[in-house]
C-alpha cells in the first residue's frame, strides 16, 4: 500500500470512528462511496476495533505505557515523515509500506549488508527512560528464535528518529486477507495454532 492510499484509508477510518457506533457502518460505506477496496479496509479495521475492546478505544502508545509501566502524554507524538533515499544510520530509505499505532513502516536497504529491511519510525515522545526502557525490551524480543516471529535486526537513533529495523516479510496481511470473508475453518485453525507458538515462544522467554 502506497503512503497516498494509506493515509486514504486513515483519514476515512478516523472519520467513521467518529461516529456513534451503530452509525459506523453505515458512515463507511457513505464516506466510502463506489470505492470497494477503500471500504473493505475501513471494515477490517473496524472489525479489528471492536474485537480489541478497551486497546481500540485508547491510543496505542498510552496502552503500550501503561502496560509497561513508562509515563507519557496522553497523546501519541507524531512520527517524523521519512522520504525516499534519505539515511537513517547505515539503512537507507525505499518506500512506505504502511503504518499503525506505534509508527510508520517503511522498505529500506541495509547498506552494510545489502538486503532489504522493514524499517518502523517509532513514537517514543523523546522520552530518555522510554528510550532506554524501550531498548531492554528490544534486546529481549531479539533473542527470541520462532518461524512465526519477525526477526529484530536492529534499533537505531537518528538524532530525534528512534527506529526498528526488521525482517523484511512480502505477503498478503490477516486484516486484508478476513477483508475478503471469513476463512476456511482449516486455514483458520492453522492460523490459530501457529500464533499461538509464536506468543508461547514469548512467554516462555518472559515477554
Amino acid at each position: 500500500m502506497s503512503a497516498r492510499e494509506w493515509d486514504r484509508v486513515k483519514r476515512a477510518f478516523q472519520a467513521v470512528l467518529e461516529m456513534e457506533p451503530s452509525a459506523r457502518a453505515a458512515r463507511a460505506v457513505e464516506f466510502c462511496g463506489d470505492d470497494p477496496e477503500l471500504l473493505a479496509e475501513v471494515q477490517a479495521l473496524l472489525a479489528a476495533h471492536v474485537e480489541a475492546g478497551e486497546f481500540g478505544e485508547r491510543p496505542a502508545v498510552e496502552m503500550l505505557a501503561a502496560l509497561s509501566g513508562l509515563e507519557t502524554d496522553v497523546t501519541a507524538p507524531e512520527v517524523r515523515q521519512v522520504n525516499a533515499g534519505e539515511r537513517l544510520g547505515a539503512y537507507e530509505i525505499r518506500v512506505p509500506l504502511g503504518g499503525g499505532g506505534m509508527g510508520d513502516v517503511y522498505e529500506g536497504w541495509d547498506t552494510r549488508l545489502d538486503r532489504t529491511v522493514a524499517i518502523k519510525v517509532l513514537r517514543l515522545g523523546g522520552s530518555s527512560s522510554g528510550r532506554e526502557r524501550f531498548e531492554r525490551e528490544a534486546r529481549a524480543v531479539a533473542r527470541l528464535n520462532h518461524p512465526h516471529i519477525c526477526t529484530l535486526h536492529d534499533v537505531g537513533h537518528d538524532g530525534p528518529v528512534d527506529y526498528l529495523v526488521m525482517e523484511h516479510l512480502v505477503g498478503e496481511t490477516l486484516a486484508r486477507r478476513l477483508s475478503r470473508g471469513p476463512l476456511p475453518w482449516t486455514e483458520a485453525i492453522e492460523v490459530a495454532i501457529q500464533m499461538a507458538s509464536a506468543l508461547d515462544c514469548a512467554h516462555r522467554a518472559g515477554i
